[in-house]
């Protein structure tokens, strides 16, 4: 019998974070990890009891709490981080060629980003040996409300685009496919996209422009034990955009 797994996972109770722990509990989830016993890091005593709920052994703390991480990390045979965010201040108004890979510890972390002193944590553990987006229906419902496609910026900036199963896209290509598809169900009257004003950005997106970011990153690790996207890749996620607009407009009926 194989010898269970320690699994150490931090964000388990975010969107990615999840989705990750309910495969590492279905039942042969995968070969690599049976029987997992999984213990997850919360930050409150509610999440915990519900974690425990399913049968997963909860820590209370934050990634503040060094001396707590190194105890639970010490008895795992695996760390799993959900958490964190690697982006800048575009604003929509450029893209950029720097592409952060996780198989480089050295690689700096730039003080813009928001979330820094938590990505710092988790590329200093990483040295020690330690169908739809949820971007574009935002887009869309903002786009939809204007009548005019809409975009943070220029929408020259990128983002990855990765189903929550499988864990990049420039922004002004999803805005140019929102005022085609909105052109064709006559929603509105140019397919042309425009950059969302401050109000707009106040009003639809609680005056973030996090969609004007650049966000590049590249999982090799992954990669190189033969992991690939399977789900979803670009020009599907661009053929999603009508269907999707389609969606919302029966949901109002």
């Amino acid at each position: 019998m194989a010898k269970p797994v320690n699994i150490f996972l931090v964000g388990a109770t975010g969107y990615i974070g999840g989705a990750v722990l309910t495969t590492l509990l279905e039942e042969k989830s995968s070969p690599a990890f049976p029987r997992n016993n999984v213990t997850a890091l919360t930050r409150s005593d509610e999440q915990a009891q519900k974690l425990r709920f399913l049968v997963v052994e909860a820590v209370v703390g934050s990634l503040d709490d060094v001396d707590t991480l190194r105890e639970v990390e010490r008895k795992s045979d695996v760390v799993i981080e959900c958490a964190g965010v690697i982006a800048d201040n575009a604003g929509g108004m450029y893209g950029t060629e720097f592409v952060y890979y996780d198989s480089d510890a050295d690689q700096r972390i730039l003080e813009t980003q928001p979330h820094r002193d938590v990505d710092l944590n988790v590329v200093a553990g990483d040295k020690k040996g330690i169908d739809t987006s949820q971007q574009i229906p935002g887009l869309i419902r903002a786009s939809m409300d204007l009548k005019l496609a809409g975009m943070v910026g220029e929408g020259k900036n990128f983002h990855p685009n990765v189903h929550i199963d499988d864990l990049e896209h420039i922004m002004r290509d999803i805005a140019e496919a929102m005022g085609e598809a909105l052109e064709q169900l006559g929603l509105t009257d140019s397919f042309t996209p425009s950059t969302f004003t401050k109000t707009e950005l106040a009003k639809y997106f609680r005056r973030s422009d996090n969609l004007g970011t650049n966000v590049r990153c590249r999982g090799e690790r992954s990669r190189a034990v033969g992991w690939k996207p399977r789900r979803i890749t670009p020009p599907k996620i661009l053929a999603s955009i009508k269907p999707e607009i389609q969606n919302m407009l029966a949901e109002r009926d």
